[in-house]
């Protein structure tokens, strides 16, 4: 990993919003077929599956076709982080702040 600071590039920034909109879709596909997360411990067991199916991926030397799986399960894997912040972490009526990582209630 290089530790040269740049600015991000647009072709980064339209990758970042692509990226972000699949992660939208997925959570509301998702949320149709099977609900929001009852609790910590489910949304948790979910993220766990998701990041196992990637590790899989990822450690099993991918090809092409893999490469693409990795990519719909990071997706998945994102969307289902997403859910836990909103569906647990949020519902409970707390939030973090990005600038300063504070608890809000």
């Amino acid at each position: 990993m290089s530790n040269k600071i740049r600015p991000v590039t647009e072709f980064e920034i339209k990758r970042i919003d692509l990226f972000l909109a699949n992660v939208k879709d997925e959570y509301i596909e998702a949320r149709k077929e099977f609900g929001p997360f009852d609790n910590g411990h489910e949304g948790l067991a979910v993220i766990w599956e998701e990041f196992e199916e990637l590790k899989q991926i990822v450690f099993g030397h991918p090809g092409p076709r893999e490469l693409t799986m990795a990519y719909l399960e990071t997706i998945q894997l994102a969307a289902m982080s997403m859910a836990f912040c909103i569906e647990v972490l949020q519902k409970s009526g707390h939030s973090v702040t990005k600038d300063n990582g504070n608890v809000e209630s």
